[in-house]
Order: C-alpha cells, then structure tokens, then sequence
C-alpha cells in the first residue's frame, strides 16, 4: 500500500485532489493497526490569491534571508512564541504561532499571515526564491510593493498505517510504505526525512513482498469477498437520495481544517465526531448524477473518496482527543504542555464491529526483528 496521506481533508493543502487517505481507510476496514493518526508536518502555503490557493512558497527561503511575518494588526508575532529567534524559530515552532494566531482571530480575511520581504526584496529576487516572486507577481501580487499572505498547510501525514522494519503490516501479507505508513518518524520529523524514508522502507517492503509472495500458493480466486464488493457499488450507484457529494465533501474539509484542524481542543473534537457522524450519513444518500457513465462514475469515486476522507477525520480526532498533551505536530489548546510522564508513547488504532478504538502502546525499543520468509541477509539486498 503506498497511496499517500490524507490532504485533501482540508481546505488548504499542496497536493493533488485524489490523495485522499484511501489507504488508511481501507487498511482499517482490512483490520489493520494504524499509528500516530494525530501527528501533522504543517507548513506554510500560499493563502491569496485565490488562484495560487495552496501553493508552496518556500518561505523558510524568504525568512532566512530576513523576512517578518505580521498577523492583521500588524504585530510581528514571532517574538512571543520564541523571544530569541523570532521568525526564524523551528518550522514547527512557525508553523504552530501561525496556526495560533489564526486561531484566535488575528489572521486576515483569507485566514492567513502576512509575509512582508520588501526590506529585502533585492536578496529574494534573486537565487532560489527568485521564480516564487515570479509566480505571485504573475498572479497580481508584487513582493517589492506588498506582503503575501500565507498560512499552515499539511505537508506530509506522520501516521498511517502500523509497519515494521520490513514494511510489514499487523495483516499477514500486507505490506505498505510511504506517507501510507506511520510511526517512522514519531511527532514531528526533519526535512528532508520522508524522501528517504519512502526510499528506506519502500526498498525494504519491496523484498519482503516479493520474498514472502514467492512463498505462497496462489489464492482462490474466488476468495476475498470481491464480488460482494461489485454488488455493493452496483446496489450504490443506484441509490437515490438528495444533495450533492461536492457539498459535502466542502463541509468535511470545513471540519478537518476548522474543528480538528492544527489547533485543537477537547469540546471541538468532541464536536467533530457528531458532526463527522452526520455527514456520514449524508455522503451515503447522495445520488450518483451525470448524463454519461464517465460523469456518472466520476461522481461515484467522490463519493467513495469523500466517505474515506470521513473515516480518516474519524481517526485523527480519536487519537487527538485521547492524547491530552501537546507534541510536535499535535497541539491542544487546552493542553499546550508537553507530558512524557502520560503521553510519551504512541496512539495505536483499530477498527472492531466497524468503530474505532484506540490504545496506548509503549514506544519501542531498537532491536530488528526476524525478516519476511526467504529474504536475504541485509548484506545481499541489491540497491541499484
């Protein structure tokens, strides 16, 4: 399984509109562990104008070459999150004061801050940030003459689905690896670091797969309850109800990006679990619309997608709200401290008669243990 994160359960991301978390949910209707649900890499993405929405604008590029952020009252902020570096605090440390001050009310109408490189406009117009400046001059916003606005964005999902160190999943023979697989890099990670943990683990996962299926026999092609399944979409595509999957999928993002968004409490997640209940049960109503089976079947797969996109909502405020700490990209207003006395451990989650429960589990320890049937020593593995 390598289907990416789950971006597409808010409002503002940089990724394409399908990654929306199929994996997770399929792994969890698999019965399959999922770990650290509620850890988050965020960073900072275009917020205006609306054509650019989302892009990426390297803004570690323009802070280091000394950019302020300001929120709407035109505060530089930074100071009292980190009296020391300011604006060029951790990207995790930017990222939460920018989500905070949003947060409580001090973002702009496009719920975003302002970058403001005008000081030093002739540094950012040139060297790696230089087509950045193109690209928002392009879209009508010139840096020499005015901030941009940008706010807190996933980046990359830290949970998924549970492997170990051969990819393996808590399901005999299911493999997965990527931003589909969690607890590779704990709360928060490095930049740089998911490129080489899909590279690491996707290798690995690899010759695990490859190593154990060359072992088995071929299965039934009867089993897995796939005609089942071809029943149920046919009986699915043909349900009449009312709405549209479009709506709902704007109010779903509306609650992954507001309610369990990058500032969280108890009361929001609580509410996000009714809220998520409802539109659950309006994504299952709406009728499959098109005048021609290729619109017919697009509208289908936003159906499936947006009803993934619920159950993927479901497993991060279950594991936020269980987790009443503060750690890397998981915030709690109500709880800004860190506790490694309580909470130094990892969310393990799993689906039983079709809800999800959540456990601790102690973090664990080194050691490696035993490889898929008929994988080499990790000497003889090729990397060419």
């Amino acid at each position: 399984m390598a289907t990416g994160g789950a971006p597409q359960l808010h409002e503002l991301n940089d990724s394409p509109p399908y990654i929306s978390g199929d994996g997770y949910a399929m792994a969890l209707r698999a019965g399959a562990d999922l770990i650290d649900m509620e850890f988050i890499d965020y960073q900072l993405l275009a917020a205006a104008p609306e054509r650019i929405r989302g892009y990426p604008p390297h803004t570690s590029g323009f802070i280091n070459a000394g950019a302020y952020l300001y929120n709407k009252d035109g505060e530089r902020f930074m100071w009292r999150y980190d009296p020391e570096r300011g604006e060029r605090a951790t990207r995790a440390i930017v990222n939460r004061a920018v989500g905070t001050e949003i947060y409580q009310g001090r973002g702009t109408e496009s719920h975003g801050i302002l970058l403001d490189a005008r000081h030093v406009f002739d540094v950012v117009n040139n060297g790696a940030t230089a087509d950045i400046v193109r690209v928002f001059r392009n879209c009508g916003v010139d840096m020499a003459e005015s901030p941009i606005e940008v706010a807190s964005g996933p980046h990359t999902y830290l949970g998924g689905i549970r492997i170990d160190e051969w990819g393996r999943t808590t399901i005999e023979g299911f493999y997965a690896g990527g931003e589909a697989a969690g607890g590779i890099h704990g709360a928060n990670r490095t930049g740089g670091a998911a490129l080489a943990d899909s590279y690491v683990f996707g290798l690995r996962a690899e010759i695990g797969a490859a190593c154990e299926a060359g072992d088995r026999e071929r299965p039934d092609p009867e089993g897995g309850g796939w005609r089942e399944g071809i029943a149920w979409l046919e009986e699915r595509a043909n349900r009449s109800g009312g709405g549209g999957v479009d709506e709902i999928r704007r109010e779903v993002q509306q609650v992954g990006t507001v309610t369990i968004g990058q500032i969280r409490d108890g009361d929001r997640l609580k509410k996000a679990l009714t809220e998520l209940d409802a539109l659950e049960r309006d994504n299952d109503e709406v009728s499959v619309s098109g005048d021609s089976p290729k619109k017919r079947w697009e509208c289908m797969r936003r159906i499936l997608e947006t009803g993934n996109l619920i159950q993927v909502a479901r497993m991060l405020t279950t594991a936020g709200l269980m987790r009443e700490e503060s750690r890397g990209g998981h915030f709690r207003f109500d709880f800004p401290d860190l506790d490694d006395e309580n909470w130094r451990c990892n969310i393990v989650l799993r689906a039983h008669n079709g809800e999800i429960s959540a456990r601790r589990e102690e973090i664990p320890g080194e050691g490696v243990g035993d490889p898929p049937p008929g994988v080499p020593s990790t000497a003889a593995i090729p990397v060419e």
